[in-house]
């Protein structure tokens, strides 16, 4: 990760196929001002024409770099695929159904250049319907606040710290920026020098909590991640993975007990965390059924997704 002075940031966008989506994410980026930035497309193996599109564009201010993986590598390998090209001081991660604001990269640029303790910094993420989407402020979720979400005690205290759900959409929305835990992996900057001292994402996640995992590393070693509501981003989200979605949530689940047992497998006794996992894996064969709807019938079944992280899907 070679910083060139003439490159303030690079923009890594993980593609698989989300057909027009990957068009109208790049050219959101090309069409930034006020920045120098690069483009840098992984493919994980597409296999519709999203990629091909990508190809024709031309722009004599934008370098565009497609990396192909050749296999679907998933998320964080396809991230780290991405930094092994980039040249920016601070490094965009953006998802391939996301479309920027005007000067939203600049934006999220200039925080960081202003703000020397801010290691990372997200964007308010939005729905297509306007409303405000999970995971772009929140906790990062220990095995406890999981299983008061799992058992439905945060309804019961839902401000309280500890019983309270991780994402923090039911909380009024700042009006300026405020340090949280963790941004969501569809759209977050952060510090190419913090990536290059303290690891780049951990790539023994294939999909969901690679981004908190990374969030939680640069919070233990005193790092600030910032959410920025001032900046927006429209999030389309499940593009790559509406065709999958049995597939997606085994990911979620199966990644949520590989994040507890990383970073909470000191701290919890292995019973709770045994006893948790099968919970986890239990609510995963509960929710299939659901799964298998139409999507727009799925995402009406309230509480279907409670352990959306936000990022890919």
């Amino acid at each position: 990760m070679a910083v060139r002075k003439d490159t303030a940031v690079s923009v890594i966008i993980v593609n698989y196929n989300a057909g027009h989506y990957l068009l109208d994410a790049v050219q959101s980026v090309l069409a930034q001002t006020r920045v120098d930035l690069e483009v840098i497309v992984v493919d994980n193996a597409s296999t519709d024409d999203s990629l091909a599109a990508i190809r024709t564009l031309s722009n004599d201010r934008r370098t565009i770099t497609i990396v192909e993986v050749g296999y679907n590598s998933g998320f964080a390998h396809g991230c780290n695929a991405g930094l092994k090209a980039a040249s920016g001081r601070h490094i965009l991660f953006l998802n391939p159904d996301c479309v920027l604001s005007a000067n939203s990269v600049s934006r999220l640029s200039r925080f960081l250049e202003k703000n020397a303790k801010a290691s990372m910094v997200g964007p308010l993420i939005l729905g297509p319907d306007g409303r405000e989407q999970a995971g772009c402020r929140r906790d990062i979720p220990s095995p406890f606040q999981v299983g008061c979400v799992l058992l439905g005690i945060h309804k019961l205290l839902p401000n309280h710290p500890r019983f309270r759900h991780f994402n923090h959409t039911q909380r009024p929305l700042p009006k300026g920026a405020t340090i949280v835990q963790a941004v969501s992996g569809a759209c977050m900057m952060v510090r190419a020098a913090d990536l290059k001292k303290f690891g780049a994402f951990d790539e023994s996640y294939f999909l969901h909590f690679e981004d908190i995992d990374l969030c939680l590393r640069l919070t233990q070693d005193g790092r600030d991640i910032f959410f920025l509501p001032t900046v927006e981003v429209l999030h389309h989200k499940g593009v790559s993975s509406q065709h999958r979605p049995v597939f997606v949530n085994w990911h979620k689940h199966r990644s949520l007990i590989r994040f507890f047992r990383k970073n909470f497998w000191e701290f919890y006794p292995k019973a709770v965390l045994a006893g948790l996992s099968a919970i986890i894996y239990l609510h995963f064969l509960a929710t299939v059924p659901l799964a298998l709807l139409p999507r727009r019938r799925r995402t009406s079944v309230s509480g279907w997704d409670i352990l959306t992280d936000g990022n890919t899907d």
